[in-house]
C-alpha cells in the first residue's frame, strides 16, 4: 500500500521506509534463532552479529524499534494532506479507511492462499528447537469469513490473527484520523502553535499509545522540516542530535529500558531532519533501488511472516535431518527472502494495482458527493 508522494522532494521518505521494512524482516528472521529458548547447535557468527552492542542496535535487539521509523514516515506523509473544513475532515477519514481496508482485504486473501497451498508448519518446528514466539502463531486455520472481516478486525479492533505484523495497522489508522482532526482544530493557528500542540499530543500519547505517538512525531517532523531553513548549520545541528540520540539510546536501553523507545523516536526525528536538509543523504535515500523497494513495502511487510511460517518451516523440517539445523536455518531464510520478493512483485502488479484503481474511484465518488454539499460548489 503506497502513499501518494507530495512531490519528488520527499522521495527520500520512501527510501527510509524501505530501510525500515528491510530491518523489520531482518529482525523477524533473526528472532527465529535469537529468541529461541533452545536452539542446538548454536550459530556463533549469528551470536556475534545479533547480540553485539553495535549490530544488536541495527538488528533491533528484540525491541521492535524499526517499526517506529515506519510510523514516523507514515505521520510525515499523512500530515501533508490539509484538513480545512468539516466535510474535508470526514472525506479524509473515509478515504484513509479505504486506503487501508482494500489492501488488507486483498493481502489477507493471498495469505489464505499461501496457507491453503503450503499450510503453516511453524508449530511442528518444536521438534527442532523451542521458540514460543514463533511456534504459537497460526494456531487456528484461516477461513473466508476471517478474510471478509479482516479490514474491520484489523483497523478498528487491532486483531491480527491472520498476520501477526498487522498489530501496528490499527494504531497507524487511528493516528491518521487524529492528525486530520488536529489539523482541523489548529487550522487558524500559527505554524508555531500548531507545532506545539502536535508535540504535546505526541508526548502525552507516548505513555499509553506508542504507535499513535510515533505517527504524531512524524507529523511534528514534517512541521519542523517546513519551519527550518535549508543550510549547513541546520544540517550540522540535526546531525549532532542524531548522534547524541544514538549514544543516549545505547545508554538508556541498558539502564532504563522503558525509555529506550522514546530516545529511538527522537533519533529518527533528528535523522529525518538531517536527511531532509542534506543533499547527499537525500540523494542516497532517494536512490532508484530504495524507492523501488519502498513501492513493495506493504507487500514485503504483509507476506514475509506467513511465508516464514509456511515454506520456511517446511524447509527447516525437511533439510535439518540432512544438513543440520544451522545450515537449514540459513537456507530457509534465503528461500523466504526470494519467495517474499517474488510474491510481492506479482501482487504489486496485479491486486495492488486493482486496489489503487478502486481507491481512485472511491475518492472520485466521495469528492463528487461532498462537492454537492459544499457551499458555493
Amino acid at each position: 500500500m503506497n502513499q501518494r508522494k507530495d512531490s519528488k522532494y520527499f522521495l527520500y521518505v520512501d527510501g527510509l521506509k524501505a530501510v525500515a521494512c528491510l530491518m523489520i524482516v531482518c529482525y523477524h528472521y533473526l528472532a527465529l534463532y535469537r529468541d529461541a529458548v533452545v536452539f542446538n547447535p548454536s550459530i556463533p557468527w549469528v551470536d556475534r552479529f545479533a547480540f553485539s552492542p553495535v549490530f544488536g542496535f541495527l538488528t533491533d535487539s528484540g525491541q521492535g524499534f524499526w517499526n517506529y521509523l515506519f510510523f514516523i514516515a507514515s505521520g510525515f506523509l499523512i500530515s501533508g494532506k490539509k484538513t480545512r473544513t468539516v466535510l474535508n475532515l470526514v472525506k479524509n477519514c473515509l478515504m484513509r479507511f479505504f486506503r487501508f481496508a482494500l489492501p488488507l482485504l486483498f493481502s489477507c486473501a493471498v495469505i489464505w492462499l499461501i496457507s491453503t497451498v503450503f499450510g503453516f508448519h511453524n508449530s511442528e518446528t518444536s521438534s527442532l528447537f523451542e521458540n514460543p514466539w514463533f511456534q504459537t502463531a497460526y494456531r487456528n486455520p484461516i477461513t473466508i469469513l476471517d478474510i471478509i472481516r479482516a479490514p474491520v478486525d484489523v483497523l478498528l479492533f487491532g486483531r491480527s490473527q491472520i498476520n501477526s505484523p498487522y498489530w501496528v495497522i490499527s494504531g497507524m489508522f487511528y493516528a491518521s484520523l487524529l492528525i486530520y482532526f488536529l489539523q482541523f482544530l489548529t487550522r487558524s493557528l500559527s505554524d508555531t502553535w500548531r507545532l506545539v500542540i502536535f508535540l504535546a499530543a505526541a508526548v502525552c500519547l507516548f505513555f499509553c499509545k506508542k504507535v499513535i505517538s510515533a505517527c504524531l512525531f512524524g507529523a511534528v517532523t514534517r512541521q519542523l522540516s517546513d519551519l527550518l531553513s535549508v543550510n549547513r548549520k541546520t544540517s550540522g545541528i540535526t546531525l549532532f542530535f542524531s548522534i547524541l540520540s544514538i549514544f543516549l539510546y545505547m545508554w538508556v536501553i541498558y539502564r532504563r529500558p522503558n525509555f529506550a523507545v522514546f530516545f529511538f523516536i527522537c533519533f529518527f526525528v533528528a535523522f529525518f531532519l538531517f536527511v531532509d536538509k542534506t543533499q547527499p543523504a537525500k540523494k542516497l535515500f532517494s536512490s532508484r533501488f530504495l524507492v523501488w523497494l519502498s513501492s513493495l513495502s506493504w507487500e514485503i511487510y504483509s507476506f514475509h511472516w506467513p511465508i516464514l511460517c509456511s515454506v520456511g518451516s517446511l524447509f527447516l523440517l525437511s533439510l535439518s535431518p540432512h544438513l543440520g539445523l544451522p545450515v537449514a536455518y540459513g537456507l530457509s531464510c534465503l528461500t523466504c527472502v526470494f519467495l517474499t520478493l517474488l510474491i510481492s512483485i506479482l501482487y504489486h502488479h496485479s491486486l495492488a494495482k486493482l486496489s489503487s484503481d478502486l481507491n481512485a474511484k472511491i475518492n472520485a465518488m466521495l469528492s463528487n458527493t461532498f462537492s454537492k454539499h459544499t457551499p458555493g460548489a
